[in-house]
């Protein structure tokens, strides 16, 4: 999903860029549109990640799930500090915040493995 924010986010920089000379108004449209975009595409992600809470007590965390989990956060931290300095060094801080919150976002729903490890560990010093 985050590839899919990436691409949208660099397409608004570009279109912006070209708004920008000839109708400057309509970049406040497009990046309207963006944060909308994005802010669905997070709300479906957290679906996802609301289950997984649901399930916590019933799924074992094996390690080969935690270096994968590891593996696609490290992708995630890359892509959109990438995407993020683009877009603000094309003068597009606005839609770069946005990518960098929406990696953020990513990165905590993508952890819940971690998240569960840890409640886990932590219950088994309870008892």
């Amino acid at each position: 999903m985050i590839i899919k924010i990436v691409f949208i986010g660099i397409c608004v920089c570009i279109l912006n860029i070209l708004l920008r000379e000839y109708k400057s108004p309509f970049t406040v449209i497009v990046n309207a549109f963006f944060i909308i975009s994005v802010v669905t595409l997070i709300f479906d992600s957290a679906s996802d990640a609301v289950s997984t809470l649901k399930d916590l007590l019933n799924i074992t965390s094996s390690s080969g799930k935690m270096i994968t989990c590891l593996y696609k956060c490290a992708a995630v931290c890359i892509l959109s500090k990438l995407a993020t300095d683009i877009c603000k060094e094309s003068g597009n801080s606005s839609v770069g915040d946005i990518i960098d919150f929406a990696g953020r976002i990513m990165l905590l729903i993508m952890a819940m493995p971690f998240i569960e490890t840890i409640i886990k560990t932590a219950g088994a010093f309870v008892k």
